[in-house]
């Protein structure tokens, strides 16, 4: 279905205002699972922030932005989902607990150090997050909805770097609580020597 709609400076959101409303139920399904796992992401998050240890170090910092982009998103997700008319799915969120506390596959052996297991769970739900959004912009293109589509490459420049950002904190997370854990000297030879090499392995 051909539709018209005004081109503005505001935003992907703006840019569908005048838009009628459309019952697509593919491009809505893909929409509303995407707004369950940022809801679900969301409230981790934010949990995170309210039972860190610290409130002024570089990782809680980090989640901070983390938690604004997060909420943005699924405010921009939201407006889609109503435009598009779509029944809004929902997913247990035992689902995303459950993934993100098997997917680094040592979960146990983290339960002393919150914060490295926040890092990890928060890169490897953004990751998650990145690859969706991939899937959303390539469907979209190939529905021929140039809006969501652009939704969903403004989000994509705000989660790459982040990843890239978490990517980078969790070396330096991991030294610090083990070295507070176990008593040992925080080396942040060990720190440059470990994002050096992943990011030479992310660049072979």
């Amino acid at each position: 279905m051909d539709v018209d709609f005004q081109i503005d400076s505001k935003g992907p959101m703006n840019r569908m205002e005048s838009l009628k409303v459309i019952k697509d139920t593919n491009l809505g399904t893909h929409l509303s699972d995407l707004k369950a796992y940022l809801t679900h992401f969301e409230s981790v998050v934010a949990e995170q922030l309210q039972k860190a240890e610290s409130k002024t170090d570089r990782a809680y910092e980090t989640t901070f932005r983390l938690h604004t982009l997060i909420s943005s998103e699924l405010a921009k997700t939201t407006a889609a989902c109503n435009l598009y008319a779509t029944n809004l799915q929902t997913v247990p969120k035992e689902l995303l607990t459950k993934f993100l506390g098997t997917a680094a596959g040592f979960y146990n052996r983290m339960r002393d150090y919150p914060m490295t297991r926040a890092v990890r769970d928060n890169y490897t739900a953004l990751t998650l997050l990145a690859a969706s959004y991939t899937a959303l912009k390539t469907y979209s293109l190939m529905v021929h909805r140039e809006d969501v589509s652009l939704l969903a490459y403004e989000a994509l420049e705000k989660i790459c770097p982040m990843i890239i950002e978490l990517s980078d904190l969790l070396p330096q997370v991991v030294a610090r609580e083990t070295a507070l854990r176990e008593g040992l000297v925080y080396d942040e030879a060990v720190i440059d020597r470990v994002t050096n090499a992943v990011r030479r392995c992310w660049h072979q």
